[in-house]
């Protein structure tokens, strides 16, 4: 890489310095952080690194492939792409590949790309959340020739701003999402996000959780917390009742949904707190219109509740959190099932399945962090021309 001279200048110790070259040298890229991830191998009979064989599904998944064939084919065709990593022993097969996957935690990628992406949004971290869970349907129940059982679910933690998936946890068999998502929200640190969940997590505990590591609530209430649903529809059926309310439009894709929010103080907020740990505001959502799906159309007219811990929220504001928070269906959950066919998947040994979707979340956030309105039309696009591919690596501080 050519750098400009005219930047060069003498330090008081008498070296030169070129803020470009030092840059370019210490900048803290994606492979950097991989390369920081812990090895659970032993170190007997280690052939490949463990930055290699993350790196291969990695690139694969920028490229649009799915399985850890294609991904492997991909940089095999293209071997550009590693030339930056040792390599004395060549490419590790899938198998190989899968076994290691099997046996690292997705905590400690998070944990090790967090600087990373830090510094791709320039220190700009994520202020609405939402927890949301996916099921991947192609993963086994129980693994061939084991007995042990297979995490399919995946409960994550997705900024509505930069599409990052900043946690994640695997939900065991034998539980449903409330304990796992609990124990998520344990693990993290909260101070400035709001976090926006469906009623499945509208629970006192889940609530006092989210507050004790220093974010806010928005939470859904529908038929689980009856008696909360209860005082919140009389609220707003008192003609009395002072409220705030924004409307929004939706016509677009066979839908012509309009949604109307409004948000009040006008109930006992106080007795309330008694439950529900610094409540603020209570709300209403209430949607209607027609969705054309498949040449059928079908009426929607529905109403749900929500709580919020903010202090000052505005209708206004809410009705932001709250599309950013059925978006999550479009931006992350369809882009694994229709770019990535993640429900076809068949990757069940240990902790792959679970590596293999956070990788898949990486490249869609980073895709979307980049700038690119369709996620689909670019991983085609990297797979027509490998120097595309070669930009986003660049820009996006991959290597």
């Amino acid at each position: 890489m050519k750098h400009n001279t005219a930047l060069t200048f003498r330090l008081p110790d008498g070296s030169l310095c070129n803020p470009l070259i030092r840059w370019h040298k210490h900048r803290y890229t994606l492979m950097a952080a991989l390369a920081k991830v812990p090895d659970p191998r032993q170190n007997q009979g280690k052939r490949h690194s463990l930055v290699l064989i993350l790196s291969i599904p990695l690139l694969g998944s920028l490229a649009g492939y799915s399985t850890l064939k294609d991904c492997l084919r991909w940089v095999t065709v293209h071997p550009e792409f590693l030339r930056f990593l040792t390599q004395a022993h060549g490419l590790p097969h899938a198998t190989t590949i899968a076994r290691v996957l099997a046996k690292c935690e997705t905590s400690h990628l998070q944990i090790r790309l967090e600087p990373w992406y830090w510094l791709l949004t320039k220190w700009q971290p994520p202020r609405v959340v939402s927890l949301d869970g996916k099921t991947m349907c192609g993963v086994r129940t129980t693994p061939v020739g084991g007995s042990s059982s297979v995490t399919r679910h995946i409960l994550s933690l997705f900024s509505h701003g930069t599409h990052q998936t900043i946690a994640q946890i695997g939900v065991d068999s034998k539980e449903n999402e409330i304990p796992a998502g609990q124990r998520l929200l344990k693990d993290q640190n909260l101070t400035g996000l709001t976090i926006v969940a469906d009623a499945l997590h509208t629970q006192v505990d889940t609530a006092g959780i989210i507050r004790k590591q220093g974010g806010d609530y928005l939470l859904m209430v529908k038929g689980n917390q009856e008696s909360l649903a209860d005082i919140i529809a009389r609220t707003f059926d008192d003609p009395l009742c002072q409220r705030q309310t924004a409307i929004d439009r939706d016509i677009s894709r066979g839908r012509d949904m309009t949604t109307e929010i409004s948000s009040s103080q006008s109930v006992d907020l106080k007795d309330l707190g008694k439950q529900w740990q610094d409540i603020h505001y209570v709300g209403k959502i209430h949607r209607w219109g027609v969705r054309t799906e498949k040449g059928k159309v079908t009426a929607i007219d529905e109403t749900v509740y929500w709580i919020a811990s903010h202090k000052r929220l505005r209708a206004t504001k809410a009705l932001k959190m709250i599309r950013g928070h059925w978006e999550i269906e479009n931006n992350l959950h369809w882009q694994k099932d229709y770019t990535y066919a993640e429900d076809k998947q068949r990757l069940s040994q240990g902790q792959a399945p679970q590596v293999m979707t956070y990788l898949r979340s990486l490249c869609i956030g980073l895709l979307k962090l980049l700038g690119f309105e369709s996620i689909t039309d670019t991983v085609k696009a990297c797979q027509v021309n490998a120097r595309y591919l070669q930009t986003i690596l660049r820009v996006g501080m991959i290597v």
